[in-house]
């Protein structure tokens, strides 16, 4: 079309339906140069075609018309897409993400394509910055290239973490479909130490034991917890005491060190139902507390060790 595909010299006036020439005096030739506009765009072969037009001022020499053609010299750009095999790799594992860019179309000359690497994971997963702009390059030929990454492998307990390529516009290509490919890294690190359970209804709590399937807490009360299941404990029994700081349980008893009441011994025969048997007002503060045989020692902090008699258990003495 006249003015976008071509422009042209030499006509008196010219439209893209129309024109005319004109002859200087004693001229026998006049001349219309058709000069064509360069584009980018890859296109069919096109032409421009002048047919004389009767007049009363002249015989018509050449009735047909005269073709010329503008040759397309412009060649399609190839495209550019990427995918990512596998998917998804085990942070620790044996395979790597391999990330390929394919070029559909022409690949007879070198092309360097530009992409981002973004996702939830980051340097220190894979060792590229995210956001960073990188660079991949085809040689002369190819159609494919690939980058291959491997996880960085850490102790860190995580979410599982995504890589993703995104392909950037430049020069020589077009970026096809898909423009992106996310990769996973699943994370294989496991909390080596985890809560299941927890029970709070103590003032506080400072120290426990454990027999079989039931716990005896001690604070501002002996509590008897079930703990057939750990993750939901059950209290079962409970028997107020003062200000207990250790426990500790021999067959049917449960010997408290009550800090300033002494130690406090417990029948626990039946865990629905402590009953208190007897106690033994130490001299200091009763904190600790172990039974062996017949003997109570009881770490009695500013009054050292006391060592109390529980052979007649609820007729402690020393």
């Amino acid at each position: 079309m006249f003015n976008s595909d071509y422009t042209q010299a030499g006509a008196s006036s010219f439209s893209s339906t129309a024109g005319s020439v004109s002859f200087g005096s004693g001229a026998s030739t006049t001349t219309v140069t058709i000069d064509p506009s360069a584009d980018t765009t890859v296109e069919s072969d096109e032409t421009v075609v002048l047919t004389l037009s009767s007049s009363s001022t002249y015989n018509r020499g050449t009735t047909s018309a005269v073709t010329g053609t503008i040759a397309n010299d412009d060649v399609a750009l190839p495209s550019i897409s990427i995918a990512v095999s596998p998917a998804s790799v085990q942070e620790d594992g044996t395979n790597s993400l391999a990330y390929t860019f394919t070029r559909t179309g022409s690949s007879t000359n070198a092309l360097t394509v530009n992409y981002t690497v973004s996702g939830t994971a980051d340097e220190d997963d894979h060792g590229i910055i995210p956001g960073s702009s990188q660079t991949i390059a085809f040689a002369a030929g190819s159609s494919t290239v690939s980058v291959t990454l491997d996880p960085i492998d850490d102790t860190t307990v995580e979410p599982d973490e995504t890589v993703v390529f995104n392909l950037v516009s430049g020069t020589g290509y077009t970026i096809g479909t898909p423009s992106a490919a996310t990769g996973t890294i699943a994370n294989d690190d496991v909390d080596l130490i985890t809560q299941v359970g927890e029970w709070d209804p103590l003032s506080y709590a400072k120290d426990v034991v454990v027999v079989g399937n039931y716990a005896y807490a001690v604070g501002d009360w002996l509590e008897i917890l079930d703990m057939s299941n750990p993750g939901t404990p059950v209290q079962v029994g409970s028997c107020d005491i003062n200000d207990g700081w250790g426990v500790e349980v021999v067959g049917n008893y449960a010997y408290v060190a009550d800090n300033e009441s002494g130690l406090q011994i417990i029948n626990i025969s039946n865990p629905n139902t402590p009953v208190l048997l007897g106690s033994y007002d130490t001299s200091g503060n009763a904190l600790e507390v172990k039974v062996v045989g017949n003997y109570a020692y009881v770490a009695d902090w500013d009054s050292g060790l006391q060592i109390i008699n529980i052979s007649k258990i609820g007729r402690a003495h020393v």
